[in-house]
């Protein structure tokens, strides 16, 4: 509801690789409506907020920042939550329909969070992710590189990686499954020819796109998750 739901672009899973087929075709409308969320059990109904949580760190809206996001009750508050959270990707979408520049910045915590969920399909060695529980990896992930890269402040890695373990379940990654995971980040749809481009977080509110990581970092980002 507050991101697949918006925005025109279509994507199909091929060959245990994310989003690789799809076409932009807006909607004629959109309904959204937060009865739905009934049916979900308590597991389902968070793993949501994983593109809520990154909403909450691209955002420059102090009313509605990874900060402030806390402060609402995820339940009592969905509605609110779910309305000003759209309003989020809707902005970006509008103003760049064909993610030729500014859209970029949602897929925070995709690169590495594509890779794992797709990894978890494919592999002996995990369990299936959920896209929430994947994308929660690759913010942790991410944010952990921005503050190697871009100097993010290290102790608000480790608030919102605590904040996500108090919500979404720990999964370890063992280090056999680094190489692999590596290797499928070639297949993002951000990349520019052999390049692994990732989108980090200058600080709360700006992120920075095309941004170019060595592997070294890669492997110390899922250590850091690891920990």
């Amino acid at each position: 509801m507050v991101d697949a739901a918006h925005g025109g672009k279509t994507g199909v899973d091929f060959n245990n690789l994310k989003n690789q087929i799809g076409v932009f075709n807006d909607p004629e409308e959109v309904i959204l409506d937060p009865e739905f969320l009934s049916t979900l059990d308590k597991k389902e109904y968070l793993n949501g907020f994983a593109e809520i949580f990154k909403h909450s760190l691209i955002t420059d809206d102090k009313n509605l920042d990874f900060n402030s996001l806390l402060h609402y009750d995820f339940y009592d508050d969905i509605e609110y939550i779910i309305t000003n959270y759209s309003q989020i990707k809707i902005n970006i979408v509008v103003s760049d329909r064909l993610e030729s520049n500014l859209r970029k910045i949602l897929n925070l915590g995709h690169t590495i969070g594509h890779a794992i969920e797709s990894h978890s399909h494919i592999s002996n060695n995990m369990d299936q992710l959920k896209h929430g529980e994947a994308i929660i990896i690759g913010l942790i992930s991410e944010l952990y590189i921005s503050s190697i890269l871009l100097g993010y402040p290290i102790d608000k890695v480790d608030k919102f990686k605590s904040t996500c373990n108090n919500y979404f379940k720990k999964t370890h990654i063992k280090e056999d499954d680094y190489d692999d995971i590596y290797a499928l980040m070639s297949f993002d749809k951000k990349n520019i020819q052999s390049n692994i481009n990732f989108v980090l977080l200058d600080k709360l509110g700006k992120p920075v796109i095309d941004q170019k990581v060595s592997r070294k970092e890669f492997i110390e980002s899922l250590d850091y998750y690891n920990s």
